[in-house]
């Protein structure tokens, strides 16, 4: 028996004359809920979110499409005397967000869902529209894929940087040997712990094993905003002193068109700013979610102002909430410097399964 709209369940309980009609409509759709994905429940375009509780309380639903607001969007009781609290949303076909609920001022977890998403904040609740592609390669899909090397480095610092320990991905049974692409990761302790990105590498070279090998360096922050927002200091250390230590490390030598740094949000903004500072280093660029707002599109001006560079780009932002205008300006001024740059929008927000999302997708441009 296939089940009827949701709209006219839930009308079905507004409208109800007696508890006990109220009763068997409650079962009706909390069956519904269990008997799928749990809440929120998803037709079509629209998600229904869901609350359950007897007692007097206020609920809201948080996310990045209403910017986080605590009371932007309530629930409201279906029925005097129902236990269940209802919101509804359109989404895109194809979205997937984040979101918290706030019950009488605390943030919560959504009880009735336990999709999570892990983020360097804190673990939020997540729910995906019938259209989202989900995250290509997010988990190992056989037992016997093997595994990629990862070695630690220790980079030493200087007098305006702090060293560090960054990690070094190298794909199973290569040798590194100066022919293969290196992809450098900022937030690249997070890029492994919440975006998987070794888990990533490791599927798509066992089941696209054309790919061209890539030797991925995951350099994480000591002051984020400190050495992400523009520092010239920081950027000459990451282009010569990281690089050259790492080549050492490895025994190779490589070369600027052979280097790709990616970075999301400030990490974003920080890979440009080293393609724009010393792009005989560093020819390839990933920047996703970009924070090219900070110091109101200085970056974007630079650029503008700048002889083309020799740099490809790769360009990734989702559409709500998210880096969508600040990605369009800098497409823009490339676009009209010549520039070759490969250009994603998806129906998502600023958070690690969007960017993981473009990974596989990355690590193929890189081989082109």
């Amino acid at each position: 028996m296939t089940d009827k709209p949701l709209p006219s369940l839930l009308e079905r309980i507004r409208t109800a004359r007696s508890v006990q009609a109220v009763r068997a409509a409650e079962r009706e759709l909390l069956r519904r809920i269990r008997s799928g994905s749990g809440t929120p429940v998803i037709e079509l375009e629209t998600a229904h979110f869901f609350f359950r509780s007897e007692d007097d309380v206020s609920v809201s639903v948080s996310g990045d499409w209403n910017r986080w607001q605590a009371d932007k969007q309530r629930l409201v009781r279906l029925h005097p005397r129902s236990v269940l609290l209802h919101t509804e949303q359109d989404f895109p076909i194809d979205a997937a967000l984040p979101y918290r609920l706030i019950v009488d001022g605390e943030s919560v977890l959504d009880p009735m869902n336990q999709r999570i998403l892990p983020g360097p904040l804190g673990t939020n609740s997540f729910f995906s529209m019938p259209a989202y592609p989900g995250v290509p390669y997010w988990h190992l899909s056989e037992n016997d894929v093997p595994r990629g090397r990862l070695i630690e480095l220790y980079a030493e610092g200087n007098a305006s940087v702090s060293g560090r320990v960054v990690g070094i991905y190298i794909p199973h049974d290569h040798e590194p040997n100066g022919t293969e692409r290196f992809l450098y990761v900022n937030d690249g302790a997070e890029a492994i712990s919440i975006g998987r990105f070794n888990t990533v590498l490791d599927n798509i070279y066992r089941f696209e094993p054309f790919t061209p090998n890539t030797i991925v360096v995951f350099v994480p922050p000591v002051d984020r905003h400190g050495e992400y927002m523009m520092n010239p200091d920081f950027a000459r250390w990451f282009a010569n002193d990281l690089t050259k230590q790492v080549e050492k490390r490895l025994n190779v030598t490589s070369r600027a068109s052979l280097r790709t740094i990616q970075g999301a949000s400030l990490g974003g903004l920080f890979a440009a700013f080293v393609g724009l500072q010393h792009s005989n280093r560093f020819r390839n660029i990933v920047s996703q979610s970009p924070s090219f707002w900070v110091d109101d599109f200085s970056i974007v001006r630079q650029f503008e102002r700048t002889k083309r560079l020799p740099l490809r780009w790769y360009l990734h932002t989702g559409t709500i909430s998210d880096g969508r205008t600040e990605a369009r300006k800098m497409l823009q001024v490339l676009r009209a410097k010549g520039n070759d740059v490969c250009y994603r929008e998806t129906s998502e927000s600023h958070n690690w399964a969007n960017w993981a999302g473009q990974y596989a997708a990355i690590v193929r441009w890189i081989g082109k």
